[in-house]
């Protein structure tokens, strides 16, 4: 069973937000490309943490674990957020906070609404189109997600 292929949503996250530093950098300076890249970073990671804690188990019988996976996941991620916050506005001498807020907000809009954006783009479309099948159901190369699709 293949498992939620999530790093797709993070390399789109990664690559807006670096382009977002690179026009930071050429009109801002140096401190406001460096603030965006802490927020980028002050979104992602707990992102990550959170993907890797979440998606450990799949199926009914591990129902319990993702259950409890979800919750600590998401307590540790907020955690590392706020802690990622503190840190950035007590450490950090030059930073920008008007680029490191609206970096931090730029990530969890897109995360929000990466999937809606990612799945428009001809590679998802390729992966999921079964068009091509006589009789898609029944086909056993399909993953499981793509048969789920069909119903």
């Amino acid at each position: 069973m293949n498992r939620p292929s999530t790093h797709y949503l993070f390399i789109f996250e990664g690559v807006v937000l670096g382009i977002i530093a690179v026009v930071a950098l050429i009109f801002f300076g140096i401190a406001a490309a460096y603030s965006v890249l802490l927020g980028a970073a002050l979104v992602i990671l707990p992102q990550l943490y959170f993907a890797k804690k979440l998606f450990r188990h799949r199926g009914a019988k591990f129902s319990k674990e993702i259950l409890k996976d979800f919750y600590t996941g998401e307590a540790i991620k907020m955690l590392l957020t706020f802690s990622g916050f503190a840190a950035a506005f007590s450490c950090v001498r030059s930073l920008n906070a008007a680029a490191f807020m609206l970096s931090f907000a730029t990530g969890q809009l897109l995360f929000w609404f990466a999937p809606l954006l990612l799945r428009k783009s001809s590679h998802l479309k390729s992966m999921t189109n079964t068009s091509h099948l006589s009789d898609a159901r029944s086909c056993k190369t399909l993953t499981y997600t793509q048969r789920n699709r069909l119903n």
